[in-house]
């Protein structure tokens, strides 16, 4: 869209007879995710990393246990204590009276749907995200980025739009690739996060660089 919104404050406008047709007829939507998830400009730039699981132990060994800084009270045991309890518990001969049994408990109501677009505490804002996003110095944006993502959903399924033209190469935006991870300036095939979240909800998204292809889809909707 041109705006200054970039990491680095700069923008990126796009120079396409076309583009501006569009925008002088009021089609175009403009929405920044990083920006809306909540990132300043400007920002440090950020690159994708993709999620890899651990390696399989070789057979005969004991894989290491992986640690955790959310220890989940009900599942940890009780803690120990230095001296051992010399209470033992009381006895009796006579048999004790069968207990009656407890009343059945009532079923609990269905909890209500929840909106469309809406996300609980429990549940990722992206479902199936298998990446985080990382900045240089390893600071994970990830859910900034995410929500971003919710949010550019939301604009486009209140406005009704059917076409996304999104910056190629970003973590949010990239359509055909994007940067690896590795901060080296390499690029490999792949999506942004808004990117595949958009795809997965039926909008055909394409590149700055796809403006001929955006038009011809567009007249396929239109005819």
């Amino acid at each position: 869209m041109g705006r200054p919104v970039r990491y680095d404050a700069t923008a990126k406008p796009i120079t396409d007879d076309l583009f501006e047709r569009w925008r002088a007829e009021g089609r175009l939507v403009p929405v920044c995710p990083e920006i809306s998830g909540g990132l300043p400009i400007p920002r440090p730039p950020a690159e994708l990393l993709p999620l890899t699981p651990h390696p399989p132990a070789p057979t005969g060994t004991t894989p290491n246990t992986p640690t955790s800084s959310v220890i989940d009270p009900t599942t940890s045991p009780p803690p120990a204590t230095d001296t051992p309890s010399t209470s033992a518990p009381p006895t009796s001969d006579a048999p004790a009276p069968d207990a009656p049994d407890a009343p059945d408990a009532p079923d609990a109501p269905d909890a209500p749907d929840a909106p469309d677009g809406a996300t609980s505490g429990q549940e990722p804002l992206v479902p199936d995200l298998k990446a985080r996003i990382v900045t240089a110095s390893g600071e994970d944006v990830t859910e900034e980025f995410a929500r971003g993502a919710q949010i550019a959903l939301e604009t486009a399924r209140r406005a009704g739009i059917r076409i996304a033209i999104l910056k190629e190469s970003s973590p949010s935006c990239g359509s055909h690739h994007v940067y690896d991870g590795t901060f080296t300036g390499t690029r490999i095939p792949g999506m942004g996060i808004t990117a595949a979240l958009l795809t997965s909800a039926g909008i055909r998204v394409f590149s700055e660089d796809q403006i001929p292809e955006a038009a011809a889809y567009l007249a396929e909707l239109e005819s």
